[in-house]
């Protein structure tokens, strides 16, 4: 999970945020990114953990729930 964390680390924008919230789960808050955007770049993450970790025994997989206008959940 660390090199996750790594590969999350270096590969989003300034203004965008993740954070780990548990042993084995992370969330990001990409703030400028509609919802293609948003899966774009969960997939070009995934896709850079798998070419730099070809072996990790580690399976990544992501869902993009878009946040209601105003913010609140």
């Amino acid at each position: 999970m660390d090199h996750l964390e790594e590969i999350l680390r270096k590969g989003l924008r300034r203004g965008d945020a993740a954070a780990r919230c548990g042993a084995d789960q992370f969330v990001l808050l990409l703030p400028q990114a509609d919802y293609d955007a948003s899966r774009a770049v969960c997939a070009r993450l995934v896709r850079n953990f798998t070419r730099r970790y070809p072996h990790s025994p580690l399976r990544v997989t992501f869902f993009v729930q878009p946040l209601p206008p105003g913010g609140t959940v």
